[in-house]
């Protein structure tokens, strides 16, 4: 029966630091909205696959947010200890290969303009995520 309570209270704790962490990506889109206008919703559509419209717009949404998140610069490129710290905050419950996965595979500048670059992370973490496996959720 304690192992039971120990392991709820943990399931809690990692899914309320998950939760933050969501919290916080909605918030800085929601600013960036107030600030660019267009695309709305635009991490919601990108999860879905949907169309974002103007490629431009949405890069310009996506570094916005990324420079508020602080784990991307006004050049399109990586902070890696911010960027390693949302990793980990999204991925709590996470075995260390699905965080390299994001981290080596996301970590790094993509692109020839600041716009194109946070494009190509926010689609590099959307498509990591969904290839996530139930394995990569447990300890072997």
């Amino acid at each position: 029966m304690k192992s039971l309570i120990i392991l709820v209270f943990c399931a809690v704790v990692v899914s309320a630091d998950l939760a933050s962490e969501r919290l916080k990506l909605k918030k800085h889109q929601t600013e960036c909205e107030t600030k660019l206008g267009e695309p709305k919703n635009m991490l919601e559509k990108m999860a879905k696959g949907e169309d974002l419209g103007d490629m431009e717009k949405a890069g310009k949404m996506a570094l916005c947010i990324n420079t508020e998140m602080g784990q991307m610069n006004e050049n399109g490129e990586m902070i890696p200890e911010k960027f390693k710290e949302h990793v980990d905050n999204l991925t709590e419950n996470l075995i260390e290969n699905m965080r390299k996965r994001m981290i080596d595979g996301c970590g790094k500048k993509h692109g020839s303009t600041a716009e194109e670059a946070a494009m190509n992370f926010v689609r590099c973490m959307t498509n990591v995520l969904p290839h996530a496996s139930p394995s990569d959720f447990t300890e072997n």
